[in-house]
């Protein structure tokens, strides 16, 4: 691996340019998060409370970052122009008020060590002393005898042990590792046979080549064999999953590498020859003879042993840095792969790494200037001072799922902004609309305290970005409103879900929230309860009270919820018309119905009745002068009743017409017997 030393000295000026975050409390101890609900209300609205206190003060800030390098090929050139540059930067940083920042240096070849043990910045006082730092005498006799290798994984090991026992007052979150490497990377044991694994054991910080200036596991010459990473990677086709199947063989892996195993014959030239002549011997004394029992190649070890180490960080919540770029031996100045068994792995490797952290990828050789770094550069001190300035926030997933299989359910954020407020210490704060389903609170010299995101859709959530150092005691409420909205669910009668206001029983039923979180600087996440909801859907009926001479029809009788609409059909028997319609509630109520005979349903059963009575007419006689009529009856008459007709004449007088009329002027006939049908 050949980095020039203005990647050293590009590299140091970006992390010493960065001030610090805070030193944060564990989050239960820094804040207090609680969530309640309201039930479900007729209209299937619920209004969310959302609070979030802060219990302790910040303290000063403080950032640890370790720096990892190779130093195989050191160039000299720039270094004390880079060097000057370095120290104006360092400078300018040391009247920041409440920031420490510290910063150390791990070089590595076949061995590591430790350059420039954590520093506070204050304590470098001007350029020469960061130059005589790098070549003190120990430092550049260290230098001299250590220029060939690739032992990252010792190099990590050295700063994980640095960081672990930090004295700074760093909290885990606040520390740092940037590297540059190609993932070149192989396994190697000490002078004195230590493995790998040991460090700090014996006192010795460095990892030494073992045997003949070979690596452990030996050089693979131009042979294209089948290993362990190859296999994978035709299995998947990608670089990642390949190595993450590699990474499951770890404590194989691991027990490979400390055996720490070297060649005894010096006249081998790879470690088959050294095995077919039955030469190869592990530390213990055992003699081994067949390659099998070591199935990994050394690059496949190396690599995987360096990313245990950064799995490690990773965990313990270490922010990872890596610019990768291509191994000379694996790559031709094209950049493509030309040699698997150092191609394949160091790639993988390096793909591998933004699996912990953030990888910044060049797809060109060790052997380029600063200059084609110089983007990369900036990105990670940006990314630096983005986490530095991270400030808590909280995601609330609006709920949604499944209440049966029959009977999906989702809520929605009522995104109105007369319907949610953000109260701070019981002061309701103004609030503005900033852009479509964006909202700011507590507006102070031009800058929001609080700014609230609605994002709808499938993934349907709230977030509540905290825009400043919250000061101790400060509480914070947020209070919003979510409705049901599937009606597929509403339309089930019944009792659904179950009433828990602030989810403390963990049921898994009508789940206003599919889930809050408070994510804070220090990534050690509070998750807020999740209430659950419930309501209730009382189904009524509307039955007809039968009538003789009449029918009624409805158009819904059963299953029937409040205010829905029913339609009444009545008809009456020939001969019958209608009298009268009544709907009454369960208490005798009149329920009103419009002229289309609808009515709308209480929150009661009802009854329908309906009356229709005989059709009836009357009979009348015309007087007249000189003749007396009379009919055998007059009143109530039904159709086709027979009625019979008297007349007489006067004395004198002589019958000249009868006629009977209908009410339209038509006649009606009679018989001889003077008799008609109504």
């Amino acid at each position: 691996m050949k980095i020039i030393k203005r990647f050293l000295i590009s590299l140091l000026m970006l992390v010493i340019t960065v001030n610090s975050i805070p030193n944060i409390k564990a989050a239960e101890e820094m804040y207090t998060i609680s969530k309640t609900a309201t039930n479900l209300d007729e209209n299937f609205n619920s209004n969310i409370s959302l609070s979030l206190s802060k219990n302790l003060d910040d303290k000063d800030k403080v950032v640890d970052i370790e720096l990892i390098i190779d130093i195989t090929t050191l160039a000299s050139e720039n270094f004390n122009r880079m060097i000057s540059h370095v120290y104006e930067l360092i400078d300018t940083l040391k009247g920041i008020d409440e920031v420490e920042t510290y910063v150390g240096i791990i070089g590595f070849s076949g061995a590591s060590k430790e350059f420039l043990p954590l520093t506070n910045i204050d304590s470098i006082s001007s350029a020469s002393t960061l130059s005589n730092t790098f070549y003190s005498v120990v430092n550049l006799i260290w230098m001299m005898n250590n220029r060939t290798g690739s032992n990252l994984h010792g190099a990590l090991i050295n700063a994980k042990n640095i960081l672990d026992n930090s004295t700074t007052g760093s909290a885990p979150y606040e520390r740092y590792i940037i590297m540059l490497t190609d993932g070149g990377n192989y396994t190697y044991n000490n002078k004195d046979g230590v493995t790998s694994t040991t460090i700090y054991q014996t006192g010795d910080h460095t990892y030494n080549n073992i045997g003949n200036g070979d690596s452990a596991g030996g050089d693979y010459g131009s042979v294209d064999r089948e290993t362990k990473l190859v296999q994978y990677y035709n299995e998947t086709n990608d670089y990642v999953k390949a190595f993450n199947k590699l990474m499951e063989e770890y404590d194989d892996i691991k027990a490979h590498a400390d055996r720490g195993y070297r060649w005894n014959n010096t006249n081998a030239t790879s470690i088959e020859a050294a095995a077919e002549a039955g030469d190869l011997t592990i530390y213990s004394g055992e003699d081994i003879s067949d390659l099998s029992i070591y199935p990994y190649t050394n690059l496949e070890t190396g690599t995987v042993m360096a990313a245990s180490v950064l799995k490690e960080m990773a965990e313990n919540k270490y922010n990872i840095f890596n610019i990768g770029y291509l191994y000379n031996y694996g790559f031709n100045d094209e950049g493509e792969m030309v040699q698997r068994l150092y191609g394949l792995p160091s790639y993988s490797f390096i793909q591998w790494t933004e699996t912990v952290g953030k990888l910044y990828m060049h797809h060109t050789k060790s052997d380029i200037s600063i200059e084609d770094f110089e983007e990369v550069f900036a990105d990670i001190k940006n990314e630096v001072i983005n986490n530095i300035h991270k400030k808590p926030y909280v995601v609330d997933l609006i709920g949604s799922g499944t209440y049966s299989d029959s009977a999906p359910y989702n809520f929605d954020f009522i995104n109105d902004i007369e319907k949610f407020d953000l109260v701070e210490n019981d002061i309701t704060l103004d609030k503005q609309l900033i852009s479509e389903n964006k909202y700011g609170f507590g507006l102070v010299d031009g800058e929001y305290k609080y700014i609230l995101t609605y994002t709808a859709g499938d993934n349907e959530n709230i977030k509540i970005d905290i825009n400043y150092d919250m000061p101790k005691d400060t509480n914070v409420v947020f209070n919003y409103n979510i409705e049901l909205s599937d009606d597929t669910i509403k339309d089930l009668g019944g009792i659904y879900g179950e009433f828990d206001a602030t989810g403390i029983n963990e049921l898994d039923t009508l789940k206003s929230s599919n889930g809050a979180t408070l994510y804070t600087p220090s990534g050690d996440n509070l998750d807020y309860g999740v209430p659950t909801l419930s309501y209730e859907i009382i189904r009524y009926n509307a039955s007809v009270i039968k009538h003789d001479n009449s029918t009624i029809t409805l158009s819904k009788e059963n299953e029937l919820k409040e205010n829905d609409e029913v339609t009444i059909n009545m008809t009456c028997d020939d001969g019958y018309e209608f009298t009268s319609l009544e709907v009454l509630d369960k208490d005798s109520n009149k329920i009103t119905y419009n002229d289309s005979y609808k009515f709308n349903m209480p929150a009661s059963d009802v009854t329908v009745s309906g009356v229709c009575s005989l059709v009836t007419y009357k009979a009348e006689v015309v007087k007249h002068d000189n003749s007396t009529i009379t009919l055998s009856k007059e009143n109530e008459l039904k159709e086709d009743e027979e009625v019979t007709i008297n007349m007489t004449c006067d004395d004198g007088y002589e019958f000249t017409s009868l006629e009977v009329f209908d009410k339209d002027s038509n006649k009606i006939t009679y018989n001889d017997s003077y008799k008609f049908n109504m």
